[in-house]
Protein backbone atom coordinates (compact mmCIF):
# COMPACT_ATOMS: atom_id res chain seq x y z
CA UNK A 1 0.00 0.00 0.00
CA UNK A 2 3.03 2.37 0.10
CA UNK A 3 2.11 3.46 -3.49
CA UNK A 4 -1.13 4.58 -2.57
CA UNK A 5 0.56 6.90 0.68
CA UNK A 6 3.14 8.38 -1.98
CA UNK A 7 0.29 9.67 -4.51
CA UNK A 8 -2.62 10.66 -1.95
CA UNK A 9 0.67 12.71 0.12
CA UNK A 10 1.89 14.50 -3.15
CA UNK A 11 -0.10 15.94 -5.41
CA UNK A 12 2.38 16.30 -7.50
CA UNK A 13 3.34 12.63 -7.88
CA UNK A 14 -0.41 11.70 -8.12
CA UNK A 15 -0.84 14.27 -11.61
CA UNK A 16 2.12 12.94 -12.61
CA UNK A 17 1.57 8.88 -11.98
CA UNK A 18 -1.85 9.98 -14.12
CA UNK A 19 0.80 10.34 -17.39
CA UNK A 20 2.94 7.86 -16.75
CA UNK A 21 -0.01 5.17 -16.46
CA UNK A 22 -1.80 6.99 -19.89
CA UNK A 23 0.84 4.46 -22.09
CA UNK A 24 -0.94 1.36 -20.69
CA UNK A 25 -4.62 2.51 -20.85
CA UNK A 26 -4.16 2.56 -24.95
CA UNK A 27 -2.72 -0.44 -24.76
CA UNK A 28 -6.00 -2.61 -23.68
CA UNK A 29 -8.23 0.37 -24.93
CA UNK A 30 -11.41 -1.86 -27.17
CA UNK A 31 -13.55 0.46 -28.95
CA UNK A 32 -17.25 -0.22 -29.01
CA UNK A 33 -19.40 1.64 -31.74
CA UNK A 34 -22.35 2.86 -29.43
CA UNK A 35 -26.02 3.51 -30.97
CA UNK A 36 -26.74 7.64 -31.03
CA UNK A 37 -29.11 8.57 -28.28
CA UNK A 38 -32.55 9.46 -29.46
CA UNK A 39 -33.16 12.90 -30.37
CA UNK A 40 -35.36 14.98 -27.76
CA UNK A 41 -38.66 15.10 -28.76
CA UNK A 42 -39.71 19.17 -29.15
CA UNK A 43 -41.61 20.46 -27.11
CA UNK A 44 -45.43 21.34 -27.54
CA UNK A 45 -45.69 24.21 -25.04
CA UNK A 46 -44.66 25.60 -21.10
CA UNK A 47 -46.66 24.06 -18.40
CA UNK A 48 -45.81 25.21 -15.06
CA UNK A 49 -42.19 26.35 -16.09
CA UNK A 50 -41.39 22.66 -17.88
CA UNK A 51 -41.83 21.59 -21.17
CA UNK A 52 -44.76 19.11 -22.14
CA UNK A 53 -43.43 16.24 -23.37
CA UNK A 54 -40.42 16.34 -21.93
CA UNK A 55 -40.01 14.41 -18.98
CA UNK A 56 -38.18 17.54 -16.82
CA UNK A 57 -35.93 20.44 -17.48
CA UNK A 58 -32.63 18.66 -16.95
CA UNK A 59 -31.97 16.68 -20.04
CA UNK A 60 -32.61 13.44 -19.44
CA UNK A 61 -35.14 12.74 -22.75
CA UNK A 62 -31.56 13.15 -24.64
CA UNK A 63 -30.31 9.73 -23.49
CA UNK A 64 -31.18 5.93 -23.86
CA UNK A 65 -34.10 4.59 -22.89
CA UNK A 66 -34.68 3.61 -19.41
CA UNK A 67 -34.28 -0.21 -18.41
CA UNK A 68 -33.88 -2.26 -15.14
CA UNK A 69 -30.83 -3.62 -13.58
CA UNK A 70 -30.06 -7.18 -14.76
CA UNK A 71 -28.39 -7.33 -11.34
CA UNK A 72 -28.24 -5.61 -7.77
CA UNK A 73 -27.10 -6.55 -4.46
CA UNK A 74 -25.16 -5.56 -1.45
CA UNK A 75 -21.60 -6.08 -1.10
CA UNK A 76 -20.04 -6.01 2.86
CA UNK A 77 -16.54 -4.54 2.07
CA UNK A 78 -14.99 -3.53 5.34
CA UNK A 79 -16.03 -4.70 8.87
CA UNK A 80 -17.86 -1.26 8.89
CA UNK A 81 -19.21 -0.67 5.29
CA UNK A 82 -22.07 -2.34 3.06
CA UNK A 83 -21.82 -1.29 -0.52
CA UNK A 84 -24.89 -0.74 -2.80
CA UNK A 85 -24.50 -1.62 -6.39
CA UNK A 86 -26.57 -2.15 -9.81
CA UNK A 87 -26.17 -3.54 -13.05
CA UNK A 88 -27.90 -2.11 -16.69
CA UNK A 89 -27.24 -2.96 -19.87
CA UNK A 90 -25.73 -6.08 -22.03
CA UNK A 91 -24.28 -8.25 -19.82
CA UNK A 92 -21.69 -9.44 -22.65
CA UNK A 93 -20.86 -5.62 -22.98
CA UNK A 94 -18.42 -3.33 -22.72
CA UNK A 95 -18.01 -3.02 -18.69
CA UNK A 96 -18.52 0.46 -17.34
CA UNK A 97 -18.03 1.75 -13.77
CA UNK A 98 -19.82 5.03 -13.30
CA UNK A 99 -18.51 7.29 -10.78
CA UNK A 100 -20.84 9.37 -9.11
CA UNK A 101 -20.03 12.63 -7.57
CA UNK A 102 -19.98 14.56 -3.88
CA UNK A 103 -18.59 13.25 -2.45
CA UNK A 104 -21.75 11.35 -1.26
CA UNK A 105 -23.43 12.44 -4.02
CA UNK A 106 -25.14 8.50 -4.72
CA UNK A 107 -25.81 6.96 -8.24
CA UNK A 108 -29.91 6.79 -9.73
CA UNK A 109 -30.67 4.75 -12.08
CA UNK A 110 -30.75 7.64 -15.08
CA UNK A 111 -27.23 7.63 -14.42
CA UNK A 112 -27.15 4.21 -16.42
CA UNK A 113 -28.74 6.24 -19.28
CA UNK A 114 -25.72 7.98 -20.58
CA UNK A 115 -25.08 4.68 -22.20
CA UNK A 116 -25.93 2.18 -24.93
CA UNK A 117 -27.57 -0.58 -23.23
CA UNK A 118 -26.61 -3.39 -26.08
CA UNK A 119 -23.20 -2.00 -26.32
CA UNK A 120 -22.56 -1.39 -22.53
CA UNK A 121 -22.21 -3.33 -19.07
CA UNK A 122 -23.34 -0.41 -16.71
CA UNK A 123 -21.95 -0.76 -13.25
CA UNK A 124 -23.22 1.78 -10.69
CA UNK A 125 -21.73 1.88 -6.99
CA UNK A 126 -23.03 4.09 -4.00
CA UNK A 127 -20.00 4.96 -2.39
CA UNK A 128 -19.42 4.61 1.11
CA UNK A 129 -22.05 6.13 3.10
CA UNK A 130 -24.33 7.27 0.71
CA UNK A 131 -27.40 6.36 -0.93
CA UNK A 132 -28.38 2.98 -0.38
CA UNK A 133 -24.88 1.80 0.89
CA UNK A 134 -24.48 1.37 4.49
CA UNK A 135 -24.07 2.87 7.47
CA UNK A 136 -25.69 6.11 5.81
CA UNK A 137 -23.22 9.67 5.88
CA UNK A 138 -21.07 7.64 7.88
CA UNK A 139 -17.81 8.60 7.59
CA UNK A 140 -15.82 6.12 9.69
CA UNK A 141 -13.48 4.09 7.41
CA UNK A 142 -14.11 6.89 4.56
CA UNK A 143 -11.13 7.66 2.49
CA UNK A 144 -10.51 8.14 -0.96
CA UNK A 145 -8.38 4.99 -1.12
CA UNK A 146 -10.77 2.97 0.73
CA UNK A 147 -13.60 3.54 -1.61
CA UNK A 148 -10.36 2.85 -4.48
CA UNK A 149 -10.32 -0.77 -3.35
CA UNK A 150 -14.25 -1.19 -2.80
CA UNK A 151 -14.17 -0.74 -7.01
CA UNK A 152 -11.41 -3.46 -6.90
CA UNK A 153 -13.89 -5.61 -4.44
CA UNK A 154 -17.00 -4.66 -6.71
CA UNK A 155 -15.05 -5.72 -9.66
CA UNK A 156 -13.49 -8.62 -8.37
CA UNK A 157 -16.97 -9.96 -7.33
CA UNK A 158 -18.40 -9.17 -10.81
CA UNK A 159 -15.53 -10.93 -12.83
CA UNK A 160 -14.50 -7.80 -14.49
CA UNK A 161 -11.48 -7.81 -15.88
CA UNK A 162 -10.88 -4.42 -17.24
CA UNK A 163 -13.47 -1.62 -17.32
CA UNK A 164 -13.91 2.02 -18.13
CA UNK A 165 -14.04 4.77 -15.94
CA UNK A 166 -16.48 6.94 -15.99
CA UNK A 167 -17.18 10.16 -13.42
CA UNK A 168 -17.58 13.72 -13.12
CA UNK A 169 -16.85 16.18 -10.62
CA UNK A 170 -15.36 14.31 -7.63
CA UNK A 171 -15.77 11.08 -9.54
CA UNK A 172 -13.87 12.53 -11.39
CA UNK A 173 -11.18 12.74 -8.67
CA UNK A 174 -12.16 9.46 -7.40
CA UNK A 175 -11.62 7.58 -11.02
CA UNK A 176 -8.23 9.37 -11.58
CA UNK A 177 -6.95 7.87 -8.11
CA UNK A 178 -8.51 4.56 -8.80
CA UNK A 179 -6.71 4.40 -12.17
CA UNK A 180 -3.57 5.63 -10.90
CA UNK A 181 -3.80 3.01 -8.47
CA UNK A 182 -5.41 0.10 -10.72
CA UNK A 183 -3.97 1.20 -14.59
CA UNK A 184 -4.21 -2.84 -15.51
CA UNK A 185 -7.72 -2.68 -14.59
CA UNK A 186 -8.51 0.07 -16.57
CA UNK A 187 -9.32 0.21 -20.25
CA UNK A 188 -9.94 3.84 -20.87
CA UNK A 189 -11.12 6.99 -18.64
CA UNK A 190 -14.15 9.23 -19.43
CA UNK A 191 -14.33 12.59 -17.38
CA UNK A 192 -16.02 15.25 -16.92
CA UNK A 193 -16.29 18.42 -14.76
CA UNK A 194 -12.49 17.21 -14.04
CA UNK A 195 -11.61 18.44 -10.03
CA UNK A 196 -8.38 17.31 -8.75
CA UNK A 197 -8.52 18.49 -4.88
CA UNK A 198 -5.92 20.78 -5.23
CA UNK A 199 -5.31 23.11 -2.36
CA UNK A 200 -5.86 26.22 -4.85
CA UNK A 201 -9.03 24.33 -6.60
CA UNK A 202 -10.03 23.85 -2.82
CA UNK A 203 -9.25 28.17 -2.54
CA UNK A 204 -11.43 29.38 -5.43
CA UNK A 205 -14.69 27.58 -4.38
CA UNK A 206 -14.38 27.72 -0.94
CA UNK A 207 -12.09 30.55 -0.06
CA UNK A 208 -12.20 33.04 -2.94
CA UNK A 209 -15.81 34.52 -3.06
CA UNK A 210 -15.24 37.79 -5.41
CA UNK A 211 -13.44 35.37 -8.10
CA UNK A 212 -16.08 32.49 -8.22
CA UNK A 213 -18.73 35.22 -8.15
CA UNK A 214 -17.30 36.99 -11.28
CA UNK A 215 -16.18 33.52 -13.14
CA UNK A 216 -20.25 32.49 -12.40
CA UNK A 217 -21.68 35.84 -13.99
CA UNK A 218 -19.30 35.70 -16.57
CA UNK A 219 -19.88 32.00 -17.54
CA UNK A 220 -24.04 32.14 -17.27
CA UNK A 221 -24.24 35.45 -18.59
CA UNK A 222 -25.05 33.76 -22.09
CA UNK A 223 -27.97 31.70 -21.32
CA UNK A 224 -29.28 34.74 -19.04
CA UNK A 225 -29.96 36.30 -22.08
CA UNK A 226 -31.47 33.35 -23.88
CA UNK A 227 -33.19 31.55 -21.31
CA UNK A 228 -36.91 31.57 -21.14
CA UNK A 229 -38.74 33.40 -18.21
CA UNK A 230 -41.48 31.53 -16.43
CA UNK A 231 -44.51 34.25 -16.43
CA UNK A 232 -45.06 33.06 -13.09
CA UNK A 233 -41.67 33.54 -12.33
CA UNK A 234 -41.53 36.86 -13.76
CA UNK A 235 -44.21 38.27 -11.79
CA UNK A 236 -42.80 37.22 -8.86
CA UNK A 237 -41.93 40.36 -6.66
CA UNK A 238 -37.82 40.27 -5.97
CA UNK A 239 -36.05 38.78 -3.09
CA UNK A 240 -32.73 38.72 -1.25
CA UNK A 241 -31.73 35.42 -1.44
CA UNK A 242 -29.70 36.06 2.04
CA UNK A 243 -33.18 36.60 3.35
CA UNK A 244 -34.13 33.05 2.75
CA UNK A 245 -30.54 31.78 4.63
CA UNK A 246 -30.51 31.13 7.90
CA UNK A 247 -27.91 33.52 9.32
CA UNK A 248 -25.74 31.33 10.43
CA UNK A 249 -25.17 29.87 7.61
CA UNK A 250 -23.83 32.48 5.83
CA UNK A 251 -20.12 32.51 6.97
CA UNK A 252 -18.32 36.06 7.53
CA UNK A 253 -19.66 38.95 5.15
Amino acid sequence: MAAQADVSDDPDAFLASIDAAADLFAAHRVDVEPRPPPRRAAPRRLVGGHAEGAEDDSGLSRLYPATSPVEEGFLRVSPTHTVYYEVYGNPKGKPVLFVHGGPGGGTTPAHARYFDPDAYRVVLVDQRGCGKSTPFACLEENTTWDLVEDFEKIRAHLHVDRWQIFGGSWGSTLGLAYAVTHPDRVLELVLRGIFLCRQKELDFLYEDRVEVGVYWSWLTTPFKRTAPVCQRCKNQPKRSSSRRIPRDARGPP
